[in-house]
């Protein structure tokens, strides 16, 4: 950040009750220590509610929920894995959930069973023996029609030590047919892996996001020691193809282990400043180091400020729980709803898995 005529300021932020806020908050930016405080992070216990279940699978990585303004239908989309193969999804499929319910997040929902939206393609592809990780936006003109952009992690084969490259399909409509690039959108191969040294072992957890009006498309570039980091591109048509590199906004630098963080996401948060959020990739940081955190308050691409980590609560074994934007469109970046998004299983994450909700805490950070 850069204050060229200011050394630091405040903003008091006054909060509804019904946003779950402990208490309000004073924002103090600080050129000196490049600090932010005063802010907040959400919290996560062990209330939920399943709206999504499968008796002979697992139902894990859903998308946040869209809406089709069309039909008056909210959507959401997830990796479908039979329990035979556990909780990973490396023999998955893109599976499809719809309700017709006022609001997503009503109780008394039905959400529908709407089946197989992606298949493994099975043609020896990138994405012939597993689809998973999906992540959805919809684009639509205004007085016409919308255009579904479905993206999916893919993989050839169903080892756990997989190479998985980003594909994408798009529809005029949210239960399809979705029609398939045959080549993937974003390849462990691809100039985006550059930060690794080498390629990368795996791309996927597309999260398309609007930053200051700017499109931007985050992806998880993992590298072969299990160094992961978002990388952001630029769309140049839409939200397909093709796609301006950029260099990584964050670097390893100071996550648990020098790991970096995966499901990476971004949104506005109840006291009005731009959070970037992640599921760290080290793994013995201890419970108060679950997800790396970074704020922005001049709302741009770059310039992000690393604030302290925060964990579960309540003994909560919530992995990557996913807000919905209140734009609804599966767009990040802007202000959020109440509700937020998981999978889940009996006592944990345990199978078989279904899909939840849940409402953080806001807790004021320090």
């Amino acid at each position: 950040l850069q204050f060229l005529y200011f050394i630091d300021f405040s903003v008091q932020t006054v909060f509804k009750r019904n946003m779950g806020i402990q208490s309000a908050a004073i924002i103090t930016l600080s050129i000196l220590t490049n600090s932010v405080k005063g802010y907040v992070y959400p919290q996560y216990s062990n209330e939920w509610r399943q709206f999504a279940f499968r008796n002979d699978s697992n139902l894990r990585d859903p998308t946040t929920v869209v809406l089709d303004r069309n039909t008056s239908t909210w959507h959401i989309y997830c990796t479908r894995t039979p329990l035979a193969h556990g909780t990973a999804g490396y023999g998955g499929s893109v599976w499809h959930f719809s309700t017709n319910a006022t609001m997503f997040d009503d109780p008394t929902a039905v959400w529908t069973d709407e089946g197989e939206v992606i298949p493994p393609s099975g043609k020896g592809n990138f994405d012939s023996a597993g689809t998973f990780t999906p992540g959805v936006v919809v684009d639509c003109e205004d007085g016409g029609g919308c255009k579904w952009y479905l993206f999916y992690g893919g993989v050839a084969n169903e080892n756990s030590s997989h190479t998985e490259n980003v594909g994408l399909a798009t529809s005029d409509n949210p239960w399809g047919p979705f029609t398939r690039r045959e080549s993937p959108v974003f390849n462990r191969t691809d100039a985006n892996s550059k930060w690794c040294g080498t390629a990368a072992a795996r791309v996927d957890e597309i999260k398309p996001s609007l930053i200051s009006g700017q499109r931007v498309i985050f992806v998880k570039s993992v590298c072969t020691n299990f160094s992961a980091l978002p990388i952001a591109f630029i769309p140049e048509n839409g939200w397909g193809p093709p796609y301006k590199l950029r260099p990584p906004v964050i670097s390893l630098n100071g996550t648990c282990e020098n790991k970096g963080f995966e499901e990476p996401t971004i949104y506005t948060g109840p006291d009005n400043l731009l959070h970037f959020a992640g599921h760290y990739h080290g793994r013995n940081c201890g419970p108060d180091h679950v997800y790396a955190h970074y704020l922005n308050p001049s709302q741009t691409i770059d310039g992000w400020i690393q604030v302290a980590d925060y964990g579960f609560s309540n003994n909560s074994n919530f992995r990557e729980p996913l807000p919905v934007p209140l734009n609804y469109n599966g767009v990040f970046g802007e202000r959020i709803a109440e509700t937020w998004i998981e999978s889940y299983g009996n006592g944990g994450y345990n199978p078989p898995l279904g899909l939840m909700m849940t409402k953080p805490v806001w807790v004021e950070g320090k």
